[in-house]
Formats: structure tokens, C-alpha cells, sequence
């Protein structure tokens, strides 16, 4: 039941979204402004360290789709599989960390001008579901380029066992010549052997 609520669905987007309003909205209204600039301060960090985990995704993508024992067709769908994953990674992490910047609008403002306003805290709510959401993001993509290396890692181990099989059996195989076909004369043996 877990693995499909961490999944990156749009319900789970929309979850997350109005989980994100509905305690922001909560602390807007139970918390004095201190509490809500420093809780904005927790929020910024927590969000730029997920725009990091999103943005290691481009040499997790190169890594997973190596080029070893691969076709040249298979090298290159490999290449352009991996370059859309840092494309979506680069973006998604870009996103992220400008959600980052919302998230930590309230302590700049404490800290700058004083006042803190009530769309600053719903941005930052809504900031924290979206950085939440990209991690879910991350971890079905790092899922996913796991899954394809240990595939490829496995064809290739199929394929040496394979390999070596046909060896092994091409090794052990009599050749059937002539000269290996050839019946001996000799004298018949006039006793009877009973077979055991």
C-alpha cells in the first residue's frame, strides 16, 4: 500500500498540494509570525536539498546506460534514453530550487522588510508539496534506471553462460569421419555370453 502512494501520480501530486495548503494554512492561522519565519527558514533548505538529489539523476542516467557489450542501435537509444533523463532531471531540479526560493519568502521577508503575508505561507506550503513530489520523482527515475542496468547486466551474464555453453558443447562433440567409422575383422567368437 505504501510503494503505490510514494508512486508519482497526478493524485499524488494533488494530494501532496492540498496537504501542503492545508498545514500552511493551519500554521497561518495557529502560529505567531516568528514560528512561521523560521518554519519558512526550515522549508527553503529542506527544498534545495531535494533540487540536489533531482539534479544527481544526470550521471545516475550516464551510469546506468553505459555503453559496455551494447549495438551500436542499442548504444545509441541508450544515449538519447539517458540525455532525456538529464533533460528531465536539469528541469525538475531548476523547478525545485525556484520552489526552494518560495519556500524561504517568508524568513527573507521577516528578515528584510518585517511583515510576513499570508500568500507567502501558502506558497510555501504549496513549495514543500512540490518539492516533495519531485523526490518521488527522483526515486521512480533512480527506480527505473536501476531496473534497466540490472537488465542489461543480466542479458549480458545470459549471454556468457550461453556462450560458454556452446563451447563446452562444440569441445566435447566426436567428429563423425570415415576414418572413424571403419569396421574391424576379426574372428567370431563361437561362445555364447549371456547379457547381465
Amino acid at each position: 500500500m505504501i510503494g503505490q502512494l510514494i508512486l508519482p501520480r497526478p493524485i499524488t501530486r494533488l494530494a501532496l498540494l492540498a496537504l501542503g495548503v492545508g498545514l500552511a494554512q493551519l500554521m497561518w492561522v495557529f502560529l505567531p509570525a516568528k514560528l512561521l519565519a523560521y518554519a519558512s527558514g526550515i522549508a527553503a533548505p529542506y527544498c534545495l536539498l531535494i533540487a540536489g538529489a533531482v539534479w544527481s539523476m544526470r550521471d545516475k542516467a550516464d551510469s546506468a546506460f553505459d555503453g559496455e557489450m551494447l549495438t551500436s542501435e542499442s548504444y545509441r537509444q541508450a544515449r538519447n534514453a539517458a540525455s532525456a533523463v538529464r533533460r528531465r532531471s536539469m528541469a525538475r531540479a531548476t523547478y525545485t530550487a525556484v520552489a526552494a526560493l518560495m519556500a524561504g519568502s517568508a524568513a527573507i521577508s521577516a528578515q528584510v522588510a518585517g511583515p510576513i503575508w499570508h500568500w507567502m505561507i501558502i506558497g510555501a506550503g504549496l513549495a514543500v508539496a512540490e518539492a516533495s513530489y519531485s523526490y518521488l520523482l527522483a526515486y521512480q527515475w533512480e527506480e527505473h534506471l536501476r531496473a534497466v542496468h540490472e537488465q542489461r547486466k543480466l542479458a549480458t551474464i545470459r549471454q556468457r553462460e550461453i556462450e560458454s555453453l556452446k563451447a563446452r558443447a562444440l569441445a566435447s562433440e566426436v567428429p563423425l569421419g570415415a576414418e572413424h567409422a571403419t569396421w574391424q575383422v576379426g574372428e567370431a567368437v563361437g561362445t555364447l555370453v549371456k547379457p547381465h
